[in-house]
């Protein structure tokens, strides 16, 4: 979201994945932000992104992200980061369950 630069401009909220039946408007100053750290970079997320795993998980959605936003070297990428599967196990679908565990933030140890 980018930062008004007149804190008390109303900002478009709406839902661009789902659509909202009407524009939401909401003060800049009633967002709240949580500051986290990925891959040593600082940034701010909504908090309501952070508390609320409903909202999480329609964002960082597995198939949409996998199949629609990555390219695939990121795939591959990805991919050459999860564990060694034995040989003899279907390691394909070992693969693909192990991305949706990840993307469901699920912990299997």
């Amino acid at each position: 979201m980018v930062t008004p630069q007149n804190p008390n401009t109303k900002q478009y909220l709406c839902n661009q994945y789902t659509g909202c039946p009407r524009p939401m408007y909401k003060d800049y100053n009633d967002e709240r932000w949580e500051t986290c750290i990925a891959a040593n970079v600082k940034v701010k997320l909504p908090q309501d992104l952070c508390e609320h795993f409903s909202i999480f998980k329609e964002i960082l959605d597995y198939p949409r992200i996998w199949n629609e936003w990555l390219t695939e070297s990121q795939r591959e990428i990805l991919y050459n980061l999860l564990p060694t599967f034995p040989k003899d196990s279907n390691i394909e679908a070992q693969m693909e369950k192990s991305l949706q565990m990840l993307f469901n933030r699920e912990n299997n140890r």
